[in-house]
């Protein structure tokens, strides 16, 4: 299990947080895969920063859907999803991102998609998913 070390600044991309070992019981809803690891930092504001990395493919998002999606996401007004770490994403890793959007949409919350990297953000130009989903290019503005 990993999580990012909570001492990291999230102000710029040169200042993103380490990555540490966790225990499962210290964070549940953090997992990681093979080609794929998710970190979560909870603020006090009601916010949940998901900081995603590798692979977001099939394969292992079958893996995490269930982690992240039965865990209490209404306690949280907002869902911060950190691509920027991201290189690959294909249908099943867009679906979970929107299935996340409609889940928290339901209960009054939203999510916010951080991804810088212009290859990614194409990605959600064609699909139109940009129409649906609010994408930020930097986790400072997301975070605002």
């Amino acid at each position: 299990m990993w999580d990012a070390d909570s001492t990291g600044s999230h102000a710029g991309r040169g200042s993103r947080p380490t990555w540490r070992q966790v225990t499962a019981e210290a964070a549940p809803l953090l997992s990681s895969g093979e080609h794929f690891v998710v970190g979560a930092e909870r603020f006090a504001s009601g916010r949940l920063l998901l900081t995603l990395k590798g692979e977001l493919s099939l394969y292992e998002i079958e893996r995490l859907k269930g982690t992240l999606l039965e865990n209490d996401l209404a306690a949280h007004r907002t869902v911060i999803v950190d691509l920027a770490d991201v290189r690959f994403i294909d249908s099943a890793g867009l679906e979970f991102l929107v299935l996340l959007h409609r889940t928290l949409r339901e209960t009054g919350g939203q999510v916010r998609i951080v991804c810088p990297g212009l290859n990614l953000r194409k990605v959600f130009l064609i699909t139109q998913l940009d129409r649906e989903l609010e994408i930020r290019t930097s986790l400072e503005h997301a975070l605002w």
